[in-house]
């Protein structure tokens, strides 16, 4: 009610509404602060109302995510600083939480006012959004949407058709006291309505400082006028008194005084609401004498006579006293609310029904009602559907107005509301956020993490973006060369940005720093899109097990030694590699050792000075391999290790059956052909350029051990060789990275025992691993050890390394290794399990405390101008050569499996031999004549109906060098033996190489040939001398009668295999007591009986007696059986035809 309003009252219009005593007003203004006339709301004496001429609507956006508080932690009050932060910009906050019956959707937002506002909503909202993540942790708004049938048309056509609403008036405040602010969260509200579906809006308009300023004076003097009638004195007396006015008096005081009392009398009897015992006190006479202006007491002059007794008793107003404190405590309020805000706020409900109503209303009475709120108790008000939904849809609070006079309330216009005023604080008891899980609305732990990091160097790689707990990026985080150099762990659950950022971190490492990497995956193969990378096009290598067209294969040969490493070492690494790969019980590992052993001293090396003098100071990397020794010569060594320890016989079977069984599985398909080689990628191209090792095609876990075994100890020794050879101190610069992928393969944690050995040979073998990587940092060589679960790893592989980069890990026992590794709050580990993809916990020395990272993924950019970074040569396929057979392979390794199933070796084998044969004795029409023999039958069905030439070609050099090889391998035993020699010895072992090498390059140039031809007859020709120079002219042993022979160990091949069988009978003929005649008879009838396909197949080339020479030669070699048969070698030698007439 405004002044002009009271200034026209007459005693008329007083009588007519009624009055008021003085007795009255503490009354009337308890009923005016309290609103007790809401209490009893019927909507026929209120005129309730929006604002028709405001077509805005809310902008809300829905909370994503929000984080799990702390204990202690109260929402409340980080809410009540993010609303101060949005009062003075002219939009109402709004809140709205819609349950659909299965999820609880709430969203923040505003609505602009009009007139009013500066700036527009979406600006409006993206403050508010800031402000709000700034004081809630873990806040994940959605996008923003209009309330409206396009944007929510579930929430919209949900608030157009409940059929029950409401309107919730009153203060609510916060409770005190350990745990209040449990029970006051918004979870509890939607713990109370259950399935049913609701809809709560709460509206808040800033209120001007002008309508808090005058609604703060009003109260301030009605104070005033209450703190005189709270307590006073009454005295009794008589006495008589004569007076005599001088003068006229004023009314002004009592006008003044009585202005805004009448106001409330007015409203209230305009509401309806008094009372009948406020309404006894309200007298029309009374209330015109103290409203119309009385004339001021004039000065008098009195008589006065006094006499007898007097008496006074004190009085107390309780009623006037209560609305003091009242008004005391809203002043307090207006106080607050001048540093913190003041809101017009509106709170409105719609329900699917009234048990749904009647549930959330009172649900929100609950969390809502405080310390404060008997202020204005909460209530439940339901004017007119029609209204309260328009409301809603609008995002409006409505005015209220009694309905028989256009008045306002006697506090001001900022009271003209079906609603209630309220303080930031108070406001924040509404506008709220769960504490607890509600469906719909996902919370996750959040820890606070350091917000700085140490700025780049120039040898430094850029692995991120710092984080805030607003999701903001601050500044970029860096890791030098010298923290990669002390090793990188990189843990978190799949799918969560561990590859990306080992990825980032490799193509980094090499375009920033020039360092090259390998990467062993047994797993997956994701690695090999870094190829398509700027940086990496044309210079990533990927080898793989298996047949794969984009990579290459990979042959890997444990035993191949490395230069300047000791050979003794090499052995106990690899004994260690076993350990660690395959279980083995007791014993198992020192046959292993000893087998070892001896398949190296059996090809020339010697274990202590680790040198091999077959071959030389320089040997060639073919004839190396020729002498290097493989898992299927270690595999037919234990047999014979075992025969010599004499176990038992039980015992001798099991262990021999467990070591070959674990041996076998290594030389099967595409693993045989990988492993159980001669040759290796060299060491030098694994490690000097980027490379990428994929292990995917091996099933069992511990083949794929044993691999990424095999490569960490070639590793350790190349890295060690390369530090000697470049007289590097230690703590030099990062020289190489290696990323293991799921090292828990490898460097497993120690497992419970389940022998009284194995568990502690293969704990040794890792504590050897563990260690090596320790040791290579001082080699300039640094690891990434990324794995998804870090209680599968050995405990040292956390520790010793430098940098950690944690993705999510859910698992407790996970976290809290890791935790306990870059010293992480309770907090901090708990936030790991809620981390998105694509961010990290980081942690290393130079950056002190863990900061939260946004990992970013490889970045593309110009090529590298450098010299130490260029794109490689064509990669020298020689490593896929098995043996000397292949070097003149068009395509290594490509066709081989073509001609294993064709029809067995063995079958080609014998199929071959006539063609080997001749290369020793026979011309070069008589060999061709055999080869195209064997050609024009040999077909392998594998090839189809109609194979292209290349592959024609292909199968027929591999099949014939291959047996080829195999053919050497069966001469060259046979001179042994003839000997006394079990196995080859190193020399004949590079021989048979050497030769196969020189019998390849005439089957390349016979393979595809339709005729001899003069070049066929010269290249037959030049492998001949070769060949016989190899394997014809030096004997395994000088017996008596080598020197002199006719066809020097060209005919002992023939005659080794049968020595066993003819020996005897063969010496007792050539030393019998009768003519050399006679014994030449014998002895060719003895062979044409004991020997007839190869008596036959030497006597058609007219080569009868050389057969004979080497019999009696090789059966006579020893004591006096060599002189009885010298004069029957001297006879043969006669008769000897020269081998270049032949």
């Amino acid at each position: 009610m405004t002044d002009q309003q009271l200034d026209l009252v007459t005693p008329g219009t007083i009588a007519e509404r009624g009055e008021v005593s003085d007795a009255a007003v503490p009354q009337l203004l308890l009923w005016l602060l309290e609103r007790r006339f809401l209490t009893d709301f019927e909507p026929s004496r209120w005129r309730v109302s929006g604002t028709p001429d405001d077509a805005a609507r809310p902008l809300l956006r829905e909370v994503l995510g929000l984080a799990r508080p702390q204990p202690g932690q109260d929402w409340r009050g980080a809410l009540a600083h993010a609303l101060t932060a949005s009062h003075w910009n002219g939009h109402a906050v709004t809140m709205t939480v819609h349950g659909d019956g299965t999820r609880h959707r709430v969203m923040l937002g505003g609505r602009r006012l009009s007139g009013r506002a500066r700036g527009g909503t979406d600006d409006f909202l993206a403050g508010q959004a800031s402000v709000l993540r700034a004081h809630v942790p873990g806040l994940v708004l959605g996008e923003t949407t209009r309330l409206d049938g396009d944007s929510a048309p579930d929430l919209s056509a949900f608030l157009h058709s409940a059929p029950a609403l409401a309107v919730v008036t009153g203060i609510p405040s916060p409770r005190s006291g350990a745990g209040a602010a449990e029970f006051q969260s918004l979870d509890r509200l939607i713990g109370a309505v259950g399935r049913g579906r609701y809809a709560l809006s709460v509206v808040a308009e800033p209120l001007s400082a002008e309508d808090l300023d005058g609604t703060l004076d009003l109260c301030r003097r009605l104070k005033g006028e209450i703190h005189s009638q709270v307590g006073g004195t009454r005295t009794t007396q008589e006495s008589t008194t004569d007076t005599t006015p001088v003068g006229d008096g004023d009314a002004s005081d009592a006008r003044d005084k009585s202005k805004y009392l009448y106001a409330m009398a007015v409203f209230c009897a305009a509401s309806g609401v008094l009372a009948p015992r406020i309404s006894r006190l309200v007298q029309p006479a009374m209330l015109a004498t103290n409203l119309l202006p009385r004339d001021r007491p004039a000065p008098q002059r009195s008589h006065a006579e006094q006499r007898g007794e007097s008496s006074s008793v004190s009085l107390l107003d309780a009623e006037a006293e209560a609305c003091e404190r009242l008004l005391d405590r809203h002043i307090d309020r207006l106080t607050a609310a001048r540093s913190n805000g003041w809101w017009r706020t509106s709170v409105y409900v719609a329900a699917d029904g009234e048990a749904t109503l009647e549930a959330v209303t009172s649900a929100l009475r609950s969390i809502g009602s405080g310390d404060s709120t008997a202020l204005d108790p909460l209530r439940v008000v339901r004017p007119d559907p029609w209204t309260v939904r328009s409301a809603m849809i609008r995002g409006q609070a409505l005015r209220l107005q009694p309905t028989s006079d256009d008045l306002g309330h006697p506090l001001g216009g900022s009271y003209d509301t079906l609603g209630t005023c309220l303080t930031s604080d108070e406001l924040a008891v509404l506008i709220n956020l769960p504490r607890r899980d509600v469906p719909g609305l996902p919370m996750r732990d959040v820890g606070e993490f350091a917000l700085s990091a140490p700025a780049a160097t120039d040898a430094s790689i850029t692995v991120g973006a710092l984080q805030d707990s607003l999701g903001n990026d601050l500044q970029p985080v860096s890791l030098t060369a010298e923290a990669l150099n002390r090793h990188v762990f990189i843990t978190g659950m799949t799918g969560y940005g561990k590859t990306t950022t080992a990825q980032n971190l490799l193509v980094e490492a090499y375009r920033e720093l020039e360092v090259p990497f390998l990467v062993i995956e047994p797993a997956k193969a994701e690695y090999r899109q870094l190829a398509d990378h700027p940086a990496l096009r044309g210079r990533l290598r990927v080898h793989a097990i298996g047949s794969d067209a984009a990579a290459l294969p990979l042959r890997l040969n444990p035993f191949v030694p490395i230069e300047d490493v000791p050979l003794a070492r090499h052995i106990d690494l690899l004994k260690a590699v076993f350990n660690a790969a395959f279980p083995m019980f007791a014993g198992m590992s020192y046959v292993l050792e000893e087998a070892m052993l001896e398949i190296y001293t059996e090809r020339g090396w010697n274990l202590y000075t680790s040198a091999n003098d077959v071959l030389g100071p320089t040997p060639s990397p073919a004839d190396l391999s020729a002498l290097t020794p493989s898992i299927g010569d270690l595999t037919g060594k234990i047999e014979e290790v075992l025969e010599s320890k004499q176990y038992a016989r039980e015992v001798h079977q099991n262990m021999g059956a467990a070591l070959r069984s674990r041996l076998q599985s290594l030389m099967v398909g595409t693993k045989g052909m990988a492993l159980d080689t001669r040759r290796t990628i060299p060491a030098h191209e694994l490690f000097t350029q980027p490379t990428v090792i994929e292990l995917r095609n091996l099933g069992d876990d511990e083949e794929k051990s044993f691999v990424m075994a095999v490569l960490l100890c070639l590793l350790y020794e190349y890295a060690e060789s390369r530090q000697h050879a470049s007289n590097r101190v230690s703590g030099e610069r990062l020289q190489h990275l290696t990323l293991v992928e799921e090292a828990h393969r490898l460097l497993r944690a120690s497992r419970s025992p389940s022998g009284p050995e194995t568990p502690d040979a293969q704990a040794k073998a890792v504590t050897m691993f563990t260690d090596m990587l320790a040791e290579m940092r001082a080699y300039g060589e640094g690891f990434i050890i990324a794995d998804q679960i870090p209680t599968k790893l050995a405990p040292e592989t956390v520790k010793n390394s430098n940098v950690k980069i944690l993705h999510r890990l859910v698992s407790l026992d996970d976290r809290a290794i890791v935790a306990g590794a870059v010293n992480l709050t309770e907090a901090q580990s708990r936030h790991l399990s809620t981390l998105p993809p694509g961010e990290a916990v980081v942690h290393d020395e130079r950056i002190g405390s863990a900061v939260l990272v946004r990992m970013r993924p490889a970045q593309g950019g110009d090529e590298p101008d450098t010299a130490a970074v260029t794109a490689p040569r064509p990669p020298d396929l020689s490593f896929l050569h098995r043996n000397g057979a292949c070097r003149r392979c068009p395509a290594p390794c490509t066709f081989l499996h073509l001609t294993d199933v064709a029809r067995g070796t063995e079958e080609l084998d014998a199929a071959l031999a006539p063609v080997f044969d001749t290369l020793l004795v026979s011309g070069p029409e008589q060999a061709w004549g055999a080869w195209k023999r064997w050609r024009t039958g040999w077909q392998p069905p594998a090839l189809g109906e109609r194979p292209a030439p290349a592959t024609v070609t292909g199968v027929t050099y591999c099949g014939s060098s291959q047996s080829a090889h195999r053919w050497l391998q069966r001469l060259l035993s046979a001179r042994g033996a003839a000997v006394g020699r079990r196995t080859l010895d190193a020399r004949d072992r590079l021989r048979q190489d050497r030769a196969s090498r020189e019998i390849a390059r005439l089957c390349i140039a016979w393979a595809d040939a339709t005729e001899l031809g003069d070049e066929g007859r010269q290249r037959f020709t030049e492998v001949q001398q070769s060949l016989r120079a190899l394997v014809g002219e030096q004997p395994p042993r000088e017996l008596p009668g080598c020197a002199d022979c006719p066809a020097r160990c060209l005919v002992l091949p023939s005659v080794a295999p049968h020595l066993p069988d003819v020996g005897q009978a063969v010496a007792a003929r050539a030393t019998s007591d009768v003519s050399v005649d006679t014994r030449l008879r014998g002895l060719e009838k003895l062979a044409e009986e004991r020997l007839p396909e190869t008596y036959a197949q030497w006597a058609s080339r007219g080569r009868a007696s050389d057969l004979l020479y080497c019999l009696v030669t090789t059966a006579t070699a020893d004591g006096d059986a060599a002189v009885d048969a010298a004069p029957l070698l001297t006879a043969l030698r006669g008769d000897e035809t020269p081998a270049s007439e032949n």
